[in-house]
């Protein structure tokens, strides 16, 4: 049976500023907090941390998404669906400027924070270097939502997180030196 054409959305957050980011941007989505604790999971490593701390999520957000009939309803519906869940973690890799926060009230008003940053060399080049990773990362979520539709492979995050991960590292080698400094900064 073909898989059907639909994204379907689930913000795994209880961010207002995320919530207001993904509508500004028009995208629908249906919000799904995960009530977790996220303090009660500690890592050395700040990519086990958010690995953990995905994980965590994405399974209080599943019981509840088959304790309520929505995981049914997905399944029975064939919509290709990406759960989105984001977490405080920028801090541990020194990206914390990047974050929304609570005065961002628009799009519009955060990207012009990240640009904004301190004229410290290590920030050369993160505005271009941050479109590069925006385009990127839409980039990776389009191709990955085809190949769902069109070919049928199964839905995952990890798989465009790790696509992502490679795909920057090669367009740094081929020249993305702007990209290049953000992913130094991690």
């Amino acid at each position: 049976m073909a898989a059907s054409s639909a994204l379907r959305l689930i913000l795994g957050s209880s961010s207002a500023s995320r919530r207001q980011i993904l509508s500004e941007m028009g995208y629908k989505f249906t919000l799904i907090s995960a009530d977790i604790d996220e303090k009660a999971i500690r890592k050395e490593n700040p990519e086990e941390l958010v690995v953990a701390l995905a994980h965590a999520k994405a399974d209080a957000i599943l019981e509840k998404m088959q304790n309520n009939g929505m995981m049914k309803e997905i399944l029975d519906s064939q919509d290709t669906t990406l759960m989105i869940t984001a977490d405080q973690i920028m801090k541990s890799v020194g990206l914390q400027h990047l974050a929304p926060n609570l005065e961002s009230s628009s799009f519009e008003d955060w990207w012009e924070g990240v640009v904004a940053v301190p004229a410290d060399p290590a920030y050369k080049g993160l505005h271009k270097g941050l479109n590069s990773l925006i385009i990127l990362g839409a980039w990776a979520i389009w191709n990955h939502h085809n190949r769902c539709v069109f070919n049928g492979v199964q839905s995952s995050s990890s798989m465009v997180i790790n696509w992502v991960k490679e795909e920057s590292h090669i367009w740094c080698r081929v020249g993305a030196s702007d990209l290049s400094s953000i992913l130094m900064l991690q």
